[in-house]
């Protein structure tokens, strides 16, 4: 409910801070709903498009946003806007809001060809296929500990059976296997 309040908020901050004038659906304790209001809150709660939403959608949805406004003025009447925590999250919120905003309009205004994306993507990542490896590995508690596994396992002892024989206490157990060994190779060859 905290959420919603802030996100409900932070929702009619952007609409007031752009200036757009609507007229209001519903007003409660002095707070004007406008129709850019349920929009913006229907779609962060509905999965589908504001406009296919069904009367009873609408009408539920409504009847969320009413309540919601009022507890929401409760909470302003009791000042907790005015709590250093709460107002933090409010100008986080609004600095979201502001920020995606003005990527959408940036991005509308200037789209970004699929051509330039490829271009940037292979520059980044050199446009070939690249290599996948798949790593397993054992956190052990020394490098004695470590050379006797590597031995073992040359002479064909079975990985994952040292992985749960050797793991270090509280090492959860996967077989071993490293989920992000691209950036660990990146990070790595870096660093040698």
């Amino acid at each position: 409910m905290k959420q919603s309040i802030i996100s409900l908020v932070a929702c009619g901050l952007l609409v007031a801070g752009l200036g757009v004038e609507a007229a209001p659906m519903a007003k409660v304790d002095g707070v004007e709903i406008t129709e850019a209001m349920f929009d913006a809150f229907a779609a962060s709660r509905s999965r589908k498009p504001v406009a296919d939403l069904t009367a009873d959608e609408r009408s539920m949805l409504s009847e969320e946003l009413i309540k919601l406004v009022a507890v929401s003025a409760e909470a302003r009447k009791q000042k907790l806007h005015t709590d250093s925590e709460v107002a933090a999250q409010l100008r986080l919120q609004e600095f979201s809001l502001l920020a995606q905003a003005y990527i959408q309009r940036e991005l509308k205004e200037s789209p970004i060809a699929e051509a330039q994306l490829k271009a940037l993507y292979d520059e980044k990542y050199g446009g070939g296929s690249q290599t996948e490896y798949k790593a397993r590995h054992i956190l052990v508690s020394s490098p004695t500990v470590a050379a006797d596994m590597i031995s073992q396992l040359g002479s064909g002892a079975d990985f994952v059976e040292l992985h749960v024989k050797n793991r270090k206490e509280g090492y959860f157990l996967s077989g071993g296997y490293f989920k992000f060994i691209k950036v660990f190779l990146r990070f790595h060859s870096e660093v040698q």
